[in-house]
């Protein structure tokens, strides 16, 4: 049973940068558990996020050193009713929606979430139904972005309320 809300900080492409501000930040977010979704370029980063909450992360494209192959492309990660999948680049994210079986569709709230084009988004996917996030990035922004990371709440009952997204400029 999920506490009278679950916070889930979401972050991508941070690039070997994770500045004290930034882990403050997220620190005094106080999250139940954290994404990172690929593009950390350091083991280290990780390390420190696992320290504030449980972490999932996955491998992005710039994530080829030798401590970082253990990293998994993707991921799936349950809460209550909601399902989490999480790849670095929105093409790798598609083929993980699209391989999700009808009872699980059926089932959960499902919530996508990729890193990669370094802009915050938040859309609905016309054809699994999932709610699609990139967090945009908190040290290399694109496209007049702004430097952000997301933060999602979850209700106690995500079956009857949608998830809460915020991005947080830091």
């Amino acid at each position: 049973m999920t506490s009278p809300s679950t916070k889930v900080v979401v972050l991508s492409d941070t690039h070997g940068y994770f500045s004290e501000s930034l882990a403050t930040t997220i620190e005094q977010l106080a999250p139940n558990l954290i994404i990172h979704a690929g593009d950390s370029e350091s083991a280290q980063i990780l390390w420190q996020l696992e320290q504030i909450a449980p972490l999932i992360a996955v491998r992005g494209n710039c994530d080829w050193h030798s401590e970082l192959e253990q990293l998994p492309f993707a991921a799936k990660h349950q809460v209550d009713n909601l399902l989490i999948a999480v790849a670095h680049r929105p093409e790798d994210l598609m083929k993980v929606l699209r391989e999700l079986n009808r009872k699980e569709l059926a089932n959960h709230q499902v919530i996508g979430i990729h890193g990669h084009t370094h802009v915050p988004k938040l859309e609905q996917d016309s054809i699994s139904k999932a709610t699609i996030l990139c967090p945009g990035s908190p040290t290399e922004p694109r496209k007049d972005s702004q430097p952000n990371i997301a933060l999602l709440t979850l209700a106690p009952d995500v079956a009857e309320k949608p998830i809460q997204v915020e991005f947080i400029e830091v």
